[in-house]
């Protein structure tokens, strides 16, 4: 059985919810610093690894598979990490694999 958890889930946790604008910001700061660490929230962290399953994972880092945005030289995704009690966001560029011909 599959069982789709809502915001409603983190209310039960000690999580510091964001408000909307606190949300942007974060986001704002990501695009704005492509390829930088940006200092988050838990809760955004937990966030973008419960809204769909990761591209990549590691032991506390994750790479969100959906992708953000895409130009000439790769695909843009949202990395996530964490380090002690701290919660980091970036944009990630992910090249094109370009064809080989024989």
């Amino acid at each position: 059985m599959l069982y789709v958890l809502s915001l409603n889930f983190y209310s039960q946790f000690n999580f510091r919810r964001m408000t909307e604008q606190e949300w942007k910001n974060v986001l704002d700061q990501i695009k704005t610093n492509k390829g930088e660490w940006v200092e988050t929230t838990e809760y955004m962290y937990d966030h973008f690894l419960g809204s769909v399953p990761p591209l990549r994972m590691g032991s506390e880092c994750f790479i969100n598979s959906e992708p953000y945005d895409h130009d000439i030289d790769g695909v843009w995704y949202h990395e996530f990490a964490k380090r002690e009690d701290k919660h980091y966001g970036r944009l990630i560029l992910i090249k094109y694999k370009k064809p080989q011909i024989a």
